[in-house]
């Protein structure tokens, strides 16, 4: 809420009186609703080699106060410390502040693998609500490409009455 108070100063005493009140105070009531948190549009989809992915949250509209969040990954099909390091913090948003990224680390590593996913959640907001999405999904996609499967060589030989003969494949 917000006052305003106002004044009368300087009458003409020749042509006005003081009456009963030469103040007024005014409160201004705040009706507007609290913001709504949510996970901006962007790409949940982030290449193994690209370092970090930037999860970009947004405001439904501005608020004289600081808003804060608290957000979370969690792991999915991607492991944190193998795929991702894992993020946990309470992030503010500055009063009349509409947006703030979160950045995520990405893990690269040479296996060749399914793509994977792991969540951000939001929770615990002040001065705010968080939208009912309150939970993204970010995959990691693989670029290490896939590994040839080949016969570690292209002949071979065994005698008959050996019991089994073994063919050598390598990744």
């Amino acid at each position: 809420n917000e006052t305003v108070i106002v004044n009368l100063t300087n009458r003409s005493a020749a042509t006005a009186n003081w009456g009963t009140y030469q103040t007024h105070t005014v409160t201004i009531q705040d009706n507007d609703n609290a913001p709504v948190i949510s996970f901006a549009n962007f790409t949940p989809s982030v290449g193994e080699s690209a370092g970090s992915i930037n999860v970009i949250l947004s405001l439904s509209n501005p608020s004289v106060n600081e808003v804060r969040v608290n957000y979370a990954s969690g792991n999915n099909t991607a492991a944190f410390g193998d795929d991702y390091t894992a993020v946990t913090d309470t992030l503010t948003f500055a009063a009349l502040a509409t947006s703030h990224t979160i950045s995520v680390p990405i893990l690269t590593d040479n296996i060749s693998e399914i793509d994977e996913d792991f969540y951000v959640t939001l929770s615990g907001a002040v001065n705010a609500t968080i939208n009912a999405a309150d939970t993204a999904t970010v995959t990691i996609t693989d670029d290490d490409g896939k590994p040839d499967v080949d016969f570690a060589s292209n002949v071979g030989s065994t005698n008959e009455n050996v019991t089994p003969g073994a063919i050598v494949i390598s990744l």
